[in-house]
């Protein structure tokens, strides 16, 4: 192991670069200045650091402002489930199960209208999807189109393909939000609608009885001008 204690490194010139390969830097109540660092750095700093670091950091990185500030370019965690840690932030009056940022992602993705046994194979003219997710929570945005039919399939009428697949517990709460329907057979309109539990697909839920409840409808209730815009809220 090489030490390399001093009281301060501040090059001179028009080079401004100072190259060091020691297992520890120590600088006590000093600053060491430099306009960069370059190479790893791998280990302690222990002092004040004032340019840039070029290359790699490993350790512990300490702002004495209490800030850590990236000038150009992205803050990367490089394993999986690790993330921000709000932990020292008021809880609310709910369990609170976990403090963890540890995910954020958005893309694109492609709706399905038809069947959940997954064989049917109507033509759709307009397929468009968005989601976003973050944390364990997914909004998802999807408009459908259908112009021609084909194999109606079985069980039951479902968009399908959504980018994650929703949480297996039949409890939780994942609805759409917002939904425009239009090209259904009579009496089979969808007005409201569910993720299926351990599953990539959205249930279409039409008016039941005069009591207002809620049943599915059948693959073969779409039409060739059927047309679905849905936005879904759900847990994976």
């Amino acid at each position: 192991m090489s030490i390399l204690n001093v009281n301060q490194i501040q090059p001179v010139g028009s080079g401004q670069t100072v190259t060091i390969s020691a297992a520890n830097i120590t600088a006590s109540s000093s600053t060491i200045s430099a306009s960069s660092f370059v190479g790893p750095l791998t280990g302690n700093v222990t002092g004040n650091v004032t340019g840039n670091v070029t290359g790699n950091v490993t350790g512990i990185v300490t702002s004495s402002s209490g800030n850590l500030t990236i000038s150009n370019g992205n803050l990367v965690f490089s394993t999986s489930g690790t993330g921000i840690d709000f932990s020292a932030t008021t809880d609310g009056s709910g369990t609170t199960t976990s403090e963890l940022f540890d995910d954020y992602e958005e893309g694109t993705w492609t709706p399905v209208l038809g069947d959940s046994d997954g064989t049917s194979s109507h033509t759709h003219d307009i397929q468009l999807g968005f989601y976003r997710k973050i944390g364990d929570t997914v909004i998802a945005w999807a408009r459908t189109r259908l112009t021609t039919l084909s194999a109606t399939g079985g069980g039951i009428c479902v968009i399908r393909g959504f980018p994650f697949t929703a949480v297996s517990e039949s409890s939780q709460i994942q609805t759409a939000n917002a939904m425009t329907i239009a090209g259904f057979a009579d009496n089979y309109v969808p007005t409201s609608g569910y993720m299926r539990e351990g599953t990539d697909q959205f249930s279409l839920n039409r008016t039941s009885d005069s009591f207002y409840r809620q049943g599915t409808i059948g693959p073969g209730r779409v039409t060739s001008a059927s047309d679905v815009m849905i936005q879904v809220t759900y847990r994976t």
